[in-house]
C-alpha cells in the first residue's frame, strides 16, 4: 500500500493544476493549428491538381477544335479541287469545241445566186454539199471561191459536174480546218 502525502500549499496546488492545463490547451492549440495547416496544404495541393487537369483539358479541346478546324480546311481544299478539276475539263471542252456554226457563216459568204445548196454533211472535217448551179460558170466560180478560201482545202469537184451546161445538180467536197472551227 502505497500512501500519498500531499506536502504542497492549496494555492501553488491550484497554480500547479493551471499550469498542467495551460500545456494541454497549448498542445491541443498547436495539434489543431498543424491540422488546419494540413488541410490548407491539401486544398492547395487539390487546387494545384485541378489547375493542371484544367489546362490540360483545354489544351485538348483547343485539340480538338484545331483538329475540326483542319478537317474543315481539308474537305474545302478537296472541294476546291473539284471545282478546279470540273473547270479544267469545262476549259478543256470549250477550247476543243467545234462551232460549225462558222463554217456555214464562211458558205453563207460563198454562195451566191445561182448556186443553192440541197443538203449539206459532214464527216470529221470533210464536207460535202449537194445543190444545184444555174450553169456551169457559176458552179466554177463556186469551186474558185471555196479553193480561195483559207479556211478549206482539197476541193473536189468530179468532171462529171461540168458535163451539162445548164441546170446542173453537183456534188462538192472539201475539207475545213480545224482552227477555222473554234473560237479564237
Amino acid at each position: 500500500m502505497m500512501i500519498k502525502l500531499n506536502l504542497i500549499p492549496p494555492d501553488k496546488k491550484e497554480g500547479i493544476i493551471k499550469n498542467h492545463q495551460l500545456k494541454k490547451a497549448f498542445l491541443v492549440e498547436i495539434i489543431l493549428t498543424i491540422i488546419v495547416i494540413g488541410l490548407f496544404a491539401t486544398l492547395l495541393s487539390f487546387k494545384y491538381v485541378l489547375s493542371i487537369n484544367l489546362a490540360s483539358l483545354a489544351a485538348s479541346q483547343k485539340g480538338n477544335k484545331q483538329v475540326a478546324q483542319h478537317s474543315k480546311i481539308k474537305k474545302y481544299d478537296q472541294q476546291f479541287n473539284q471545282i478546279n478539276t470540273q473547270i479544267f475539263q469545262t476549259i478543256k471542252l470549250e477550247k476543243d469545241q467545234l462551232y460549225w456554226s462558222k463554217l456555214l457563216v464562211k458558205l453563207s459568204q460563198i454562195i451566191f445566186p445561182g448556186i443553192s445548196l440541197d443538203s449539206l454533211s459532214t464527216s470529221d472535217y470533210t464536207v460535202t454539199l449537194r445543190g444545184k448551179a444555174d450553169n456551169r460558170d457559176d458552179l466554177i466560180l463556186f469551186k474558185e471561191k471555196l479553193e480561195n478560201e483559207t479556211c478549206f482545202s482539197d476541193i473536189n469537184l468530179p468532171l462529171s459536174n461540168l458535163v451539162n451546161k445548164d441546170n446542173i445538180e453537183f456534188q462538192i467536197s472539201f475539207k475545213v480546218e480545224k482552227e477555222c472551227l473554234k473560237n479564237k
